[in-house]
């Protein structure tokens, strides 16, 4: 008998790209999975947005970050995602020596997921940030159930 291979099924996801939501945001070529990221700027709050259109369904968005060390005194790394207006606020805070920290920086990813859900069709997402120190690798939307 010979062996087949078989890839593994995986779950549709959808991306939001950044290039179309950078706005004020600086885009940081040859950095992350994909090849891009999103930086803050350290001297203003930045925002960008773009459209975005999800299959028919139930989704729920997850932020990919790249962890960086803090900038002021252990500050969190603040993020606020807006659909459709709907404001998102999110924190992760950065303790160097806590363990699910020294996971996310061996793994170059920190994945937040966003609390609530949101429904197939035609949406805005916004994302702004106060301070730098957050970099966004990507935005994904997973299915509800997964």
């Amino acid at each position: 008998m010979t062996p087949v291979l078989v890839e593994p099924v995986t779950e549709p996801e959808v991306r939001l790209d950044l290039r179309k939501v950078a706005g004020s945001w600086r885009v940081v070529p040859g950095l992350g999975r994909g090849g891009l990221v999103l930086g803050a700027r350290v001297d203003r709050a930045v925002t960008g947005a773009a459209a975005l259109t999800l299959p028919a369904g139930n989704w729920r968005a997850v932020i990919d970050l790249i962890p960086t060390y803090a900038d002021g005194d252990g500050e969190p790394l603040r993020l606020t995602l807006r659909i459709d207006g709907k404001a998102y606020p999110l924190s992760i805070a950065r303790n160097t020596g806590d363990a699910a920290w020294v996971q996310a920086v061996l793994d170059n990813r920190i994945s937040i997921e966003v609390p609530g859900g949101i429904a197939g069709g035609n949406h805005r997402i916004e994302l702004l940030a106060e301070s730098g120190g957050v970099l966004i690798e990507a935005v994904r939307f997973v299915p509800a159930d997964r």
